[in-house]
């Protein structure tokens, strides 16, 4: 038996906007390429889709490998041919590319597990949390990068600790993160929506700058 699966930045537990109006058919079992398969070889391949005005794939990078270089290389091209999203718009209702994250996962059962890449942006280590956050807490941002990769805006919108920790997750986001802008079909740079996370852990010694709530 084979198992194939997908795995999405936009599933249950990650909300944005940006959003994929055909998921389930993105990658299937009969996908897996032979060659691999006799090989054992699996993984997880990180890719990062850039959406155009209509919802469309314009652009598609592997961002980590699953260690099979045939694995990675049949990833994007079936991303851009089938997966769609619904037109994404800024906050003044106009339209604006976007940047869609996530990984696949190539698994044959009889293999072993295979493990995740991680999907954080930024990690700080902390002394203390606000009450009732747990640790690690997870914020969720959307933001806004201009054609030189400079973040305009940083809107945080789901995650472990909204509200307590939203500004000073966007605080860390546009400071230490430096996103790479999306590209329209003719290659040029422009504006685009774009996700961040950033995961807040209590550590032995502090890394951040930024005053926590205290308990």
């Amino acid at each position: 038996m084979l198992l194939l699966l997908a795995a999405f930045t936009s599933a249950p537990g990650f909300s944005t906007s940006v959003r994929a109006s055909t998921e389930a058919d993105w990658v299937t079992p009969d996908d897996y390429p032979q060659a691999a398969l006799r090989r054992h070889e699996q993984g997880y391949v990180g890719f990062r889709v850039e959406i155009g005005l209509d919802g469309r794939t314009v652009r598609c990078d592997v961002t980590s490998s699953s260690g099979s270089q045939l694995l990675d290389q049949v990833t994007c091209p079936l991303i851009l041919r089938r997966a769609r999203f619904y037109p994404v718009k800024d906050a003044d209702g106009q339209p604006v590319m976007a940047v869609f994250r996530s990984a696949v996962a190539w698994a044959i059962p009889s293999a072993g597990r295979i493990t995740p890449p991680s999907n954080i942006d930024i990690d700080l280590n902390v002394v203390t949390l606000p009450p009732k956050v747990k640790s690690p807490a997870v914020v969720n941002a959307e933001i806004t990068v201009d054609p030189n990769g400079a973040i305009t805006n940083c809107t945080p919108n789901w995650g472990d600790a909204l509200p307590a920790l939203g500004d000073i997750a966007c605080r860390q986001i546009v400071a230490n993160l430096h996103p790479e802008p999306a590209h329209d079909a003719s290659g040029s740079a422009v504006r685009s929506l774009q996700v961040a996370r950033v995961r807040f852990a209590i550590g032995i010694a502090a890394r951040i700058d930024t005053p926590l709530p205290r308990p």
